[in-house]
């Protein structure tokens, strides 16, 4: 009988002790991380007794619908792979570490964390700066070390930030917007004098957030909207193009400095990952260069939904699971019609669904009110009136998404608007009756 392999227990620890590390919890399964991502939203038990007025506030519960689509498990695992990697290289209990943190470089059998970053592109609206919430949701924010090597008293551990990109992507902005979100993470005022310079200087000020972020050990960095870094072409400049073949006018760097401390960043050896649109990441690839060093751990995308087919991720995982939350007593079925209009209304863009799914709820509402509660049911046509009605000013960047020529997504500078003042009037409208 042949004998079971004995695994060694330092075999499933791979980067053995580190105070930076181990907090951090177990390495997680895929199954596990699938699982602890997804987030379903919870109906209350016989939905049909509660009054209307209450049930829309339900329905809007539907936003926080979350299924990790297919790049999710494995950038989770990337990521995993960037933060503990990335520790490995600045143990702090290894007095190399903190030569290197003051500079000293030249200490016999020191080697620097190598470059590691990651980038997510996809259309708005198809959820990366979601992905990356519920990825970062695996690990705390923040660990308090009560002691710590060379250092008297507690120190703070940073393991995620994530920061948006100014619009304008102008250096100071940046450097203010880092600073910022580094105060909330750690309750402090590190960087509230940034806010109040009145002549800053952006690189100065981005190598000091660095040079902090690199002593209060900071795991990944995350910087959502990286389009900002450059200047993406007006909606008029866009217009002049003549021809779909001809190529349309060059992004252009806003701020030199922004994308030179951005490459210089990850070069220091602290994780990075990016996401934006296509626009952005288009960019950044015209760049050789910078692609090379932004992408060194891969290049994930988040596809639009585009099939109907019952095999897809959309029918067999999403759709399934949007079906079962309907806030009436009546249902409506899985059908080929239903998934076809979903589709053709939306241009398969997620946060464009899900405002579909509620605002079709708020039309059949008003419907059932209309009928003096006759009636308990979504149909077919509450889906298409809600687009007509709540989404008409989408519906021509949908149909720009649809047609997938260069040309007509040209003639829109931001095919599906971010959750500004676009979404705080639809939602405004939708969730109130």
């Amino acid at each position: 009988m042949q004998k079971s392999a004995i695994i060694d227990p330092s075999d499933l620890n791979p980067y053995g002790e580190n105070i930076l590390i181990g907090p951090l919890g177990s390495i997680l399964s895929p199954a596990r991380t699938l699982e602890l991502m997804t987030v379903i939203p919870q109906l209350p038990a016989l939905i049909e007794s509660i009054p209307r007025h209450l049930r829309l506030h339900w329905v809007m519960f539907i936003r926080n619908l979350y299924l990790p689509p297919g790049q999710a498990t494995p950038l989770a695992a990337t990521v995993d792979v960037m933060i503990r990697e990335g520790y490995s290289h600045r143990n702090p209990a290894d007095a190399r570490t903190w030569a290197q943190l003051s500079g000293y470089s030249t200490l016999k059998g020191l080697k620097a964390a190598p470059a590691s970053a990651a980038v997510l592109g996809g259309d708005s609206g198809t959820g990366k700066t979601e992905t990356f919430k519920q990825i970062f949701g695996l690990y705390p924010q923040v660990i308090k070390h009560q002691s710590y090597p060379g250092i008297i008293g507690h120190h703070l551990q940073v393991v995620h930030l994530s920061v948006n990109v100014p619009a304008g992507g102008r250096s100071p902005d940046l450097a203010r917007a880092l600073g910022t979100q580094w105060d909330l993470a750690t309750q402090g005022n590190r960087f509230s004098r940034f806010v109040d310079l009145k002549k800053p200087n952006g690189q100065q000020m981005l190598d000091e957030w660095s040079l902090v972020a690199r002593a209060e050990s900071l795991g990944i960095l995350h910087l959502d909207e990286i389009q900002n870094l450059f200047h993406i072409p007006t909606l008029e400049e866009r217009r002049r193009k003549k021809a779909p073949e001809q190529p349309g006018p060059m992004l252009r760097i806003s701020d030199d400095n922004a994308l030179k401390w951005l490459l210089t960043f990850i070069n220091s050896g602290i994780p990075t990952v990016t996401s934006g649109t296509y626009d952005g990441i288009g960019a950044l690839t015209k760049r050789l260069s910078t692609m090379e060093r932004v992408s060194t751990m891969g290049y994930y995308s988040l596809e639009r939904f585009n099939s109907i087919d019952p095999k897809s991720y959309f029918r067999r995982i999403f759709f399934k699971q949007l079906l079962k939350l309907q806030f009436v007593k009546d249902r409506i079925e899985d059908s080929d019609e239903l998934a076809r209009v979903v589709i053709d209304r939306t241009a398969g863009i997620q946060r464009l669904i899900i405002a579909l799914w509620i605002a079709a709820h708020r039309v059949a509402f008003d419907r059932a009110a209309a009928s003096r509660c006759k009636v308990d049911n979504l149909l077919l046509q509450d889906f298409k009136t809600a687009a007509d009605t709540y989404l008409k000013l989408l519906q021509p960047c949908v149909k720009a998404l649809l047609s997938n020529t260069p040309d007509a997504r040209s003639r829109y500078e931001d095919l599906v608007p971010r959750d500004d003042d676009f979404w705080a009037l639809f939602w405004n409208k939708v969730g109130t009756i």
